[in-house]
């Protein structure tokens, strides 16, 4: 093996990342979304209030096979994130003819803090960012075979367009965005290049197979009163409109996202595009960067709901427009070595920060009173393993277990499914407004003789609120301490319904 080929190195760096990815992720509990996704993978469905079922899916399949832990969960973006880089890989080496492009672009993608710190969570992004590339990867072959003029019989033209129709259906699948792979595809149709294409069968047989694989969200949507499609684009959109204030949380997002290194070569790597644009390389992956940069990034400047994440999938084929950029010009060696020292340091700080918050109490003691537990994300990545313990110690048999929120539910959940629960216990979901555990039958105490309540103190739902007509009584309580202070605290109480309780004091 030459360890100065290209190739070598691109899959050193892929297995060191995903090493990294699989020690840190079995090391530490799982986020509020992150158990959310365990839970469709406890109630297997065509789609969720929330997302499109995939990350439920691959969640169910890696946990039945390795059981229930934070490292089973996660092994899905681990294995997602490698299947990112490689794809990466192959569509720069293939579109620039080199590898040296395929390698630059791995380390691109590699010094994105988006994508190496979100490759350790377990959400939808993980496997829409691998079917994203590698969508892209099969199309512009297809393309590429096209202009070449050896395309191949028409039976395995047939078979390629489905083969591309069903990769971007699957990607819907993992997340909506996966709608812009085509537009994208029909942007890059409509160069001089490939617009014979569009007269041909190709791409109708494209979008039957599309249609095909994105069924079951459909059917699952109509059984449930689009209830996908209203919680997505209706009920979280209250105050919908362009803000100033968005569109800075916005750029400042991206800017923090990708690092100001980062930020700064993707926008370098776009205005190189466009510039060669007229070429049919350039113009694909400008095809499939633009308009879902766009229209996320307007969409980002305008929800209420909106997270600085959701334009990731169209800065996937800008960091392989970098390897491109980065190894065409006799002067660019210089500029990359720079470039990447900047993009470097900026990660090795990003990561060194994540794994002291994390693992250690340096937010509680640096900030002191300043602190506001609240506002500390790390803090839901703990204590639930002590909830589970105390909750498994006073739960009487065929008791559910109950919140007031579905972050709570969620975590309770997993965390009772790792502590080796009983089969028959159940959670409950008492929250005010619609979640997945009234779709699933469990957002209703009802017909229960007795419930084993569990405030989270974030919230500050008292048992009276969320049971009403129910007497509580407290029955243990768990703090998490953190820098030697109270950080979170969970109660716990049993409620009986009133009616079973009249005439004792």
């Amino acid at each position: 093996m030459r360890w100065s080929r290209p190739d070598v190195q691109a899959g050193v760096v892929v297995l060191a990342l995903a090493a990294w990815h699989g020690i840190a992720g079995a090391l530490v509990g799982l986020g509020d979304a992150e158990a959310l996704y365990y839970c469709y993978g406890r109630h297997l469905a065509g789609s969720y209030l929330d997302h499109p079922p995939m990350i439920g899916w691959l969640i169910a399949a890696a946990t039945r096979v390795l059981g229930v832990s934070p490292g089973a969960v996660r092994m899905i973006p681990t294995i997602c994130h490698a299947l990112t880089l490689a794809g990466a890989f192959v569509l720069a080496r293939d579109g620039f003819e080199s590898g040296r492009a395929g390698l630059v672009a791995v380390l691109a993608l590699a010094l994105v803090p988006m994508v190496t710190v979100g490759g350790l969570a377990a959400a939808p992004d993980a496997p829409a960012s691998a079917l994203w590339v590698w969508s892209v990867v099969v199309f512009a072959a297809a393309l590429r075979r096209h202009r070449r003029g050896n395309a191949s019989t028409r039976g395995r033209g047939w078979i390629e367009a489905g083969l591309v129709g069903a990769m971007f259906g699957l990607t819907f699948v993992a997340k909506v965005t996966g709608f812009f792979l085509i537009i994208g595809a029909l942007a890059a149709l409509a160069h001089p290049s490939h617009r014979s294409l569009l007269r041909s069968a190709r791409p109708w047989i494209a979008a039957a197979a599309c249609a095909a694989v994105v069924t079951p969200v459909v059917l699952w949507n109509d059984a449930h009163g689009w209830a996908g499609v209203l919680h997505r684009f209706v009920w979280t959109q209250g105050g919908f409109g362009l803000s100033l204030t968005r569109l800075g949380a916005a750029v400042g997002g991206q800017a923090l996202y990708l690092g100001v290194p980062m930020a700064a070569g993707v926008v370098h790597a776009l205005v190189w595009l466009w510039r060669r644009r007229h070429d049919a390389e350039h113009a694909v992956l400008l095809s499939f960067a633009a308009p879902a940069l766009g229209c996320m990034l307007a969409l980002c400047a305008s929800s209420p709901a909106a997270e600085p994440h959701w334009p990731a999938q169209g800065y996937l084929t800008l960091t392989v427009a970098l390897g491109g950029l980065c190894t065409r010009d006799e002067d660019r060696p210089r500029r990359l070595r720079a470039w990447t020292l900047a993009a470097s340091i900026w990660l090795a700080v990003v990561l060194l920060v994540l794994h002291l918050a994390v693992w250690t109490s340096l937010l509680p003691v640096a900030l002191g009173r300043r602190y506001e537990p609240q506002y500390d994300l790390t803090n839901e990545l703990h204590g639930w393993p002590d909830v589970a313990r105390a909750v498994l110690s006073a739960r009487n048999p065929g008791e559910p277990v109950a919140g007031s929120h579905y972050t709570i539910c969620s975590q309770l959940r997993f965390a009772l499914d790792a502590a080796g629960a009983p089969a028959d216990t159940r959670v409950l979901c008492l929250s005010s407004g619609m979640d997945d555990f009234d779709i699933w039958g469990e957002g209703s105490a009802r017909g229960a003789r007795s419930v084993l309540y569990v405030e989270d103190d974030r919230f500050g739902v008292p048992p009276g609120v969320a049971l009403p007509g129910w007497r509580a009584r407290a029955l243990d309580r768990v703090e998490l301490v953190r820098g030697g202070r109270v950080v979170r605290s969970f109660g716990l109480f049993r409620a009986i319904p009133v009616d079973q309780v009249r005439g004792q004091p």
